[in-house]
């Protein structure tokens, strides 16, 4: 892994789980017949298998499509007086990240889902954010050597290294939090995913993940569209065209070597919007009671029946 040899230490262990519902999420979260057992899963997620954080978010234009994100950063990750190296402590996390798989409670959602839900267990330099924002994710995977890896992992580096001027350093602007400092992205994540052969790609794969954060909504309509300016920090203005020309671009390159390429716009707000109180409606049934009534419930719902 080149990019992660290079830009040590490491600040995040996350999982990325995908899930593809039968029926689409509103703006301000599941539909009310799923609200109880996606607190519950959710509850599960946090208490049984011990993540830090957990975020969700839907994606904008399938509101059908979930994403959970859950992991550790690394100052939650050290105890102090803990003389493990960073290596060693995040080679440890993704130990179990891996081992883990796909958490138990989402068993719990498999009667609500088109498809089998996907998981990446993801080691990156930076710490995963946060923000309750809008945000794209661009998920590369390819062989785990050869050209292709090669050139997927040089051209994401290049993305890095010009993300990186978008977001204000104190001693550069002097006012890092004043609106006018901030550019159109204002975080960025990029870690990669090693899973073992698989018939299509051979004796291993490479799954790479880049996060890109956006200051607003506004900010990320702004930024794709070629017609209109796009600014990194304290207002500095870029190429019209960029997004289209080096990043859409550069992700068609990749479909054409030959890599499986998925790009996807999550709104996390969501997340914090979400208005669901546990024990409003239920919350004191059984796990067994409520999966029953919310499947009953479905059923009736979308099936008919």
């Amino acid at each position: 892994m080149p990019y992660l040899k290079e830009t040590g230490p490491f600040r995040s262990a996350f999982s990325i789980i995908q899930l593809e519902f039968k029926v689409p999420f509103t703006s301000s979260g599941p539909p009310k017949f799923l609200s109880e057992i996606w607190a519950q899963c959710l509850q599960d997620i946090r208490t049984e298998e011990h993540w830090y954080w957990t975020r969700w978010s839907q994606e904008l234009d399938a509101p059908n499509k979930v994403f959970i994100v859950i992991g550790w950063n690394m100052e939650l990750w050290r105890r102090p007086g803990d003389s493990r190296d960073d290596m060693t402590g995040f080679q440890l996390a993704i130990a179990r990240l891996k081992a883990k798989g796909m958490p138990r409670a989402i068993d719990s959602l498999s009667e609500f889902l088109t498809a089998s839900p996907d998981i990446n267990c993801i080691l990156a330099p930076q710490q995963i954010q946060y923000t309750t924002t809008i945000c794209d994710v661009l998920l590369v995977r390819t062989p785990s050597s050869g050209s292709l890896y090669e050139e997927v992992d040089a051209a994401l580096e290049e993305f890095r290294e010009f993300f990186y001027y978008f977001f204000c350093q104190r001693v550069v602007c002097r006012k890092p939090y004043a609106p006018d400092a901030r550019g159109d992205i204002v975080a960025k994540v990029f870690g990669v995913d090693i899973r073992p052969g698989t018939e299509e790609y051979g004796n291993g794969v490479c799954t790479f993940v880049f996060f890109i954060y956006w200051d607003s909504a506004e900010a990320m309509q702004r930024f794709k569209d070629p017609g209109q300016e796009s600014f990194r920090k304290c207002k500095e203005k870029i190429d019209q065209d960029w997004w289209t020309r080096e990043f859409l671009g550069r992700v068609e390159k990749f479909k054409d070597g030959g890599a499986c390429v998925s790009t996807r716009t999550l709104d996390f707000s969501v997340c914090r919007l979400w208005p669901f109180v546990p024990g409003s409606s239920g919350w004191s049934k059984s796990r067994d009671d409520k999966m029953r009534s919310m499947k009953d419930r479905f059923l009736n719902v979308f099936c008919g029946k």
